[in-house]
């Protein structure tokens, strides 16, 4: 009431009313999830939907369905993402792994004056590569007459590699390359694999 006895008029927000965060629905769609997981089967949005709506009289859209599965850390098919990346062994091994390549790193001044991080020893880094025989760019020239497969039609190859990263003194430069006789090819199923050819000499046998 104002001060010459009127009503004082309430305003309203325009649009819908926000809405609060629904611990009985997250609930529930959270023991739907756990269930389908635990046995295997799919639960993809429309899924965990209709079971609300069945199972629970609850009548909500896709879109707020995605919206609560998100506001609970969930994961959704595409999104790809390891479930020990986080535990304790793995953390810990990251520290170490970083203590020892920063420990590996000295400072150089180039011939301008500006600072670079160049390693001490040569460092030996693994590589695992996927890639199917008819890999091709989206977009791409093609010669009138030569067929062209389908990208994923022929064979997934796995190629697993070791490369060598050093400081060329001679040279003043950083260089790399692949070690010969490290690199395996083989196709994503089967145990067969494919040594590469060539002699078995490196970097290291300069040292």
């Amino acid at each position: 009431m104002t001060r010459n006895g009127g009503e004082v008029p309430v305003l309203t927000r325009p649009g819908r009313p926000p809405k609060e965060k629904d611990e009985t629905l997250m609930a529930k769609i959270h023991g739907i999830v756990e269930q389908t997981n635990k046995e295997g089967a799919a639960n993809s949005t429309n899924i965990v939907r209709n079971r609300l709506e069945q199972e629970h009289g609850v009548n909500i859209s896709k879109r707020t369905v995605n919206r609560r599965m998100n506001e609970i850390c969930y994961w959704g098919t595409g999104v790809r993402r390891n479930i020990n990346h986080d535990s304790v062994k793995n953390v810990e091994y990251r520290h170490k792994y970083l203590d020892r390549r920063l420990a590996n790193l000295t400072a150089q001044f180039t011939k301008d004056g500006k600072q670079r991080w160049i390693p001490k020893h040569p460092e030996v880094f693994l590589d695992e590569s996927y890639c199917h025989l008819d890999h091709t760019a989206p977009a791409r020239w093609i010669t009138p007459g030569i067929p062209v497969a389908e990208p994923g039609r022929s064979p997934l190859l796995i190629i697993f590699a070791a490369f060598v990263v050093w400081y060329d003194k001679d040279k003043e430069e950083l260089r790399s390359k692949f070690i010969d006789e490290s690199v395996y090819i083989w196709p994503s199923i089967g145990k067969t694999h494919t040594k590469s050819g060539g002699a078995a000499k490196n970097h290291f046998d300069k040292e």
